[in-house]
């Protein structure tokens, strides 16, 4: 383990625009978590 070679690959390059939601997306998101635990989480 100590003194070895470790290779990591790398992920391939993507030059797509990460997608973000609109607002409506978000609070439709948060109107529809019931549980207080999991609205607190997020």
């Amino acid at each position: 383990m100590l003194g070895e070679d470790v290779e990591i690959p790398f992920l391939p390059r993507n030059d797509r625009l990460p997608y973000f939601f609109i607002e409506e997306e978000i609070n439709r998101f948060f109107e529809s978590i019931r549980n207080i635990k999991h609205l607190c989480m997020f």
